[in-house]
């Protein structure tokens, strides 16, 4: 389920790319902005927070959370140049925006944060658990981890869905089911781990946007690049309906008493 292949095909011409948060969105852009907020209000994310962004794609939520939340020092991570190009344009007024090409993997020298976020991107980061890491060691003291990903379901075994997960750009140590999930932030030193499940509000609403808009567009969609939304919205029926996989909203915070960097 790469993000990045729902960009700027049929979708309203939108450089926004996540799989959207479908409760009351009629329209792609309304949805990925939708789950930008989702996040930003389960990591509490007030005015003056200090953000590192990590997979900004082209810089929406960026602008959703500085024009919205008044956040204030954001550093950003991309590893696509073309995505924070239009990340620079998009945020020219803000003087406190920094934006840089890397991954999962990168952490700016020295520098902490009030929250580290990772939209709909981690489950792409080889590996990450580094992202993890490198979360822990960014964060200040009672500073929160958010994010959105995918946990397998308890029963399954990831060994199972290896092949599909390396097609769809997914490294196949990152298939963890919720428990482990929380045991590895839990190793790390993060408490206060949740999760929310939007099985239903994501994997599914998204699907059905999907296959309407495909079935409207026919084959002119299938030659402007909607195979690959069409794969993305195929696999994520799949993934929901026989309950293989949960989509979650992720948060965990980096105790006060914190000092020593990991």
């Amino acid at each position: 389920m790469n993000h990045r292949a729902l960009l700027n095909h049929g979708f309203a011409d939108s450089t926004w790319g996540n799989l959207g948060l479908w409760t009351q969105a009629q329209d792609y852009p309304a949805a990925c902005e939708a789950l930008a907020v989702r996040l930003a209000d389960q990591v509490q994310l007030q005015p003056g927070h200090s953000v590192l962004d990590v997979g900004f794609g082209y810089g929406d939520q960026l602008l959703v959370w500085k024009k919205s939340y008044g956040v204030g020092r954001i550093t950003g991570i991309e590893t696509d140049a073309a995505g924070i190009a239009q990340a620079r344009h998009k945020l020219a007024a803000f003087a406190d925006v920094t934006l840089s090409l890397g991954d999962g993997r990168t952490r700016p020298a020295k520098e902490r944060y009030d929250r580290v976020l990772a939209l709909d991107c981690a489950y792409h980061f080889a590996p990450r658990s580094a992202f993890f890491a490198q979360a822990y060691r960014a964060l200040l003291p009672g500073g929160m981890l958010g994010l959105t990903d995918i946990v397998l379901a308890d029963e399954e075994n990831p060994a199972q869905h290896a092949r599909l997960a390396r097609a769809c750009g997914i490294p196949p140590e990152n298939l963890l089911t919720q428990h482990t999930y929380g045991q590895a932030l839990a190793n790390l030193g993060f408490s206060n781990v949740r999760f929310e499940r939007l099985d239903e509000d994501v994997l599914s609403g998204f699907s059905r946007f999907a296959l309407r808009l495909l079935r409207r567009q026919g084959a002119h969609a299938l030659n402007a690049g909607g195979l690959k939304i069409l794969t993305t919205a195929l696999a994520a029926a799949w993934l929901r309906r026989g309950q293989r996989v949960h989509y979650v909203l992720v948060s965990a915070e980096r105790s006060r008493a914190a000092t020593a960097a990991r």
